[in-house]
């Protein structure tokens, strides 16, 4: 009988943390209205303001490159691994997926 409670326990947490993973990961890639900005990130960055957080971006589009614009971004955060002088690279930073 302990060997059924042990096995249900592992069988319920093994699918709520894969439930979890899914809903992160669709909530990374879901259209969401951010504001475009080049405030704080230097390097002649822009990037994308989601609550309250600024996240720089090498792929915004130029016809998106106006201060304080707002736009329906699906987005990736990522850790950028180079190695140079901040702000201009390291930190999370955002891939645009798409914008409308």
């Amino acid at each position: 009988m302990k060997q059924v409670f042990v096995s249900l326990f592992a069988l319920i947490m093994i699918s709520w943390t894969c439930g979890k993973d899914e809903f992160i990961s669709a909530r990374n890639e879901s259209c969401e209205i951010v504001v475009i900005t080049q405030q704080g990130l230097g390097c002649d960055l822009w990037g994308i303001k989601v609550d309250g957080r600024i996240y720089p971006a090498f792929n915004l589009p130029d016809q998106y490159k106006k201060e304080g614009t707002t736009a329906c971004v699906e987005y990736v955060l990522y850790e950028d691994m180079r190695n140079c002088p901040a702000p201009c690279c390291g930190g999370i930073w955002a891939n645009i997926k798409s914008i409308q």
